[in-house]
């Protein structure tokens, strides 16, 4: 009744069979030889080998296999895109499965697709993680779409599924995440409104402190919609110099100086007098990542877009460190924004839009690099 299939599970011993020898004759990394530290590709294209010339294969995996830039994997990646063996991608929900909190996609694989190079995207990661108790109507809808997209019945783009042809995706340096072939949703009018009247918020209390007369113009300007001719955008790079945090081992933790860590940086818009967590550095490492007054620190990683690249803002020097999954932008020449204003800011709707846009969404983690700091 059913046609023969494997069922293949990911190995736990990839690291230390890997660490001992990879034949490069081995007849499987057809795309390119897998790095020891990673068993997702090598497993990828253990089963591509396995396939039968019509043969199709569904395999899950972490998300980071779709935005991976690292040399072996971006390439393996590319080259299977290349020989168009990818019928269709899937970002699953975060949270679908218990023993894990790593998001996944699923990789639709196909031999022999009568040369057809493009490629089906579903973005399945709005929907609930209730999907786990009752899958069954959203796994007929991903069929039902994926077998339009083989009949060739699908031609819109929505804000969760797409077709991207080949050149599409190369134009996008062979990345599949979902969100760069689908149409993106973007917040309605009720949530502006309520941004807006927090911005309006932010420039009362900004108009209260002692800053100079030409920032109080600005800000009546501000307030009746209006820009002065001189008030540019700028590039975050323009304004501040950014810097990763201080990296060790965990025996390090535990003693030592105060340091800032991720949690605090999503949930506090303002750096606390005080910091729970300590870390043993030396003189100069202090000196390199120490906090003042008008720093602003965003995580550079985090499992969910709406927790990426929060803002916490240091209002005074503080005797403390920062971690390395934060990045800090000091102002260039002490050239400082009022901290009241850049945590305003930094937690808007208005920011949000430039996060998720720039932002690897569907890797294993959601980041951001310097060049994206916008």
């Amino acid at each position: 009744m059913f046609p023969s299939f494997f069922l293949e599970s990911n190995s736990t011993h990839w690291a230390d069979e890997a660490d001992g020898y990879i034949s490069i004759f081995d007849d499987r990394w057809r795309f390119g030889i897998p790095p020891r530290s990673n068993a997702n590709f090598a497993w990828l294209q253990h089963i591509l080998s396995h396939l039968q010339p019509n043969g199709r294969a569904a395999v899950l995996l972490p998300n980071g296999t779709l935005t991976t830039q690292t040399r072996k994997e971006a390439h393996i990646r590319k080259a299977i895109i290349q020989n168009k063996l990818i019928e269709a991608v899937i970002a699953l929900p975060p949270g679908l499965f218990y023993a894990t909190k790593v998001p996944c996609c699923v990789w639709l694989l196909a031999n022999n697709r009568n040369k057809s190079d493009d490629i089906l995207f579903i973005d399945a990661t709005q929907i609930k993680s209730e999907i786990k108790k009752d899958c069954t109507s959203h796994i007929k809808l991903f069929v039902e779409l994926i077998n339009k997209h083989r009949q060739r019945e699908l031609d819109t783009c929505t804000e969760w599924y797409g077709v991207a042809p080949l050149q599409q995706i190369a134009q996008n340096d062979f990345i599949l995440s979902p969100n760069l072939y689908t149409a993106v949703l973007r917040p309605g009018k009720p949530e502006m409104q309520r941004e807006y009247g927090r911005l309006l918020e932010i420039m009362d209390e900004l108009s209260v402190l002692p800053i100079k007369e030409t920032l109080l113009l600005s800000i009546a300007s501000w307030k009746n919609a209006e820009m002065a001719k001189r008030w540019e955008k700028a590039t975050l790079l323009e304004l501040y110099g950014v810097y990763g945090g201080v990296n060790k081992r965990k025996d390090a933790f535990g003693k030592g100086v105060p340091v800032l860590d991720v949690k605090t940086v999503i949930h506090s818009p303002y750096l606390p007098d005080s910091l729970s967590l300590h870390v043993d550095v030396t003189a100069d490492e202090k000196l390199k990542y120490g906090i003042e007054y008008g720093d602003i620190f965003l995580n550079r990683t985090s499992e969910t877009i709406k927790e990426l690249a929060c803002c916490c803002v240091a209002l005074e020097n503080q005797d403390a460190v920062y971690s390395g999954y934060i990045k800090r932008l000091r102002p260039h020449d002490k050239q400082i924004i009022n901290p009241l204003y850049a945590a305003g800011y930094f937690r808007s709707e208005v920011y949000r839009w430039e996060i998720e846009n720039v932002s690897t969404v569907f890797t294993t983690y959601a980041s951001i690099d310097n060049a994206n700091q916008e």
